[in-house]
């Protein structure tokens, strides 16, 4: 089933975190990241690591019948976990296009929400190194 538009789901996301304090900002990306399915433990390979993230972050995209694309993805940290549960739902359900020209809106969301900020060096370099990984898979779908 496909999720709102990419830019509505993170300009939503921009709303609810724009003006957060950090304490409310990590509890949100902890829900996010509860929301996330069960990761297949055979799935847990080399090519399916996020490279340049001090946790062990896994991520899997695959397509669907009708073309769209989804991601599954899995964190031990909690707020990369979270992460990953806001760039999934965002992202999952929409075609290969719609998600190689979203780079723009992603970069607005972080921008807006002031994640840089907001979070340390690291969380910011693994938020990064998420996306990239996702349009990495997507080209090879």
């Amino acid at each position: 089933m496909k999720n709102k538009n990419i830019e509505e789901y993170f300009e939503e996301l921009i709303e609810d975190l724009k003006d957060t304090e950090y304490e409310e900002k990590i509890e949100t990306l902890i829900e996010y990241g509860n929301k996330l399915e069960l990761f297949p433990e055979e799935e847990k390979k080399d090519e399916n690591i996020v490279k340049g993230c001090i946790s062990n972050v896994f991520l899997l995209a695959y397509q669907d019948k009708e073309g769209l694309v989804y991601f599954k993805a899995h964190s031990d940290a909690l707020v990369i976990k979270g992460y990953l549960g806001l760039l999934v739902e965002g992202l999952s359900g929409h075609s290969k296009e719609e998600i190689l020209n979203s780079t723009p809106i992603i970069e607005h969301f972080a921008k807006e929400t002031d994640v840089k900020a907001s979070l340390s060096l690291n969380r910011v370099n693994a938020f990064g190194n998420i996306y990239s990984l996702m349009l990495e898979k997507v080209k090879k779908l």
